[in-house]
Parts: C-alpha cells; structure tokens; sequence
C-alpha cells in the first residue's frame, strides 16, 4: 500500500475501516469508537487506542493484550511501508531544519523535518498517506534525498512541534 496514487489525510473512519479489514478490531469495537464523543483534533489512532480494544491477534477475550497506541503506530508505519521513528526535540537541530520550511508550513502539511544532513532530508509526520508537500521539498531540495518515515504519533508529534517552536523562539 506504500504506493499510492492519491493524497489522503486520514481520519477516524480510514483507521477503523482499515483495523476492521485487518481483523485487528471487530464489528463491535468499531461501532463503539465510531458512535463515542471524541476530540476531532485528536489523531484518530489516539482516539482508538484510549478505549482499550482487545487486539485483533487477540479477540479471544484476552484482556492482557489491548490495542495501545505504541502498536497502533507500528500497524500504521507497516501499513504505510515507513519506518517508525521516535522524535527527540532535544536532538532536533531546530536552525537546520528551519531553513528548509517554516513551523507553520511544516504544521500545516502534516510533517515535521526531523534531521538535515549534507545527502538527505527526514521527514516525520503522522499522516503517512498524505504527499502534496512532496514536491514543494523536492524543489527546495534538489540535491538531497527524502527519506519519509511515521514519527510517534499524536502526543508525541504535538509535543515535538511544540517543542521545536519554542526553542527557535
């Protein structure tokens, strides 16, 4: 599925269809989630992973194996054909990587540039499926390689923005 030929942002319904077509959830799990009062700002694989779901490997009723957001993002990087990757805001260096675009843009697109090198370029974002910024970069980095991976998703992307914008400040 890494191949696309379309740009989407992913959404509640996309998770839960696509966790339902992988048997990871039933037909329950996914009514209860999709009928439940939730955050839309949220990420959805935040969403799902707060009401505890048994995971599909496991619908058995084993109540120790639950669906938690570590292996939601695992699910989604191996769907997406990326590597996970977790963002350490300290490590990122925030002069480097704001030369290549601006907070807004970056936020605005669903990525966060996560290192710059000499040779290459990685890219974060917790929309694997959405690639309209992909040649806008590639304009502004004609020299260098992309490499796109999943960061940690929800918390952790917000938190590492967040983070970000504050040091350039």
């Amino acid at each position: 599925m890494a191949a696309q030929n379309y740009s989407i942002v992913i959404d509640l319904r996309w998770c839960l269809d696509e966790l339902l077509a992988d048997k990871v959830i039933d037909q329950r799990g996914y009514n209860l989630v999709i009928t439940s009062r939730r955050n839309k700002a949220q990420h959805p694989l935040l969403t799902i992973s707060e009401f505890g779901l048994p995971n599909g490997h496991a619908l058995d009723g084993n109540s120790d194996n639950k669906l938690t957001l570590a292996w939601l993002n695992q699910w989604l990087a191996a769907k997406a054909d990326m590597p996970l990757v977790r963002i350490d805001p300290l490590k990122v260096d925030v002069p480097a990587v704001t030369q290549l675009m601006s907070f807004e843009y970056a936020r605005s697109q669903y990525i966060l540039p996560i290192e710059v090198t000499l040779d290459e370029v990685v890219i974060g974002t917790d929309q694997p499926f959405y690639t309209d910024w992909h040649s806008n970069i590639e304009k502004l980095i004609k020299s260098k390689a992309i490499a796109r991976s999943i960061s940690i998703l929800s918390k952790s992307i917000a938190t590492a923005k967040s983070s970000i914008k504050s040091r350039k400040q």
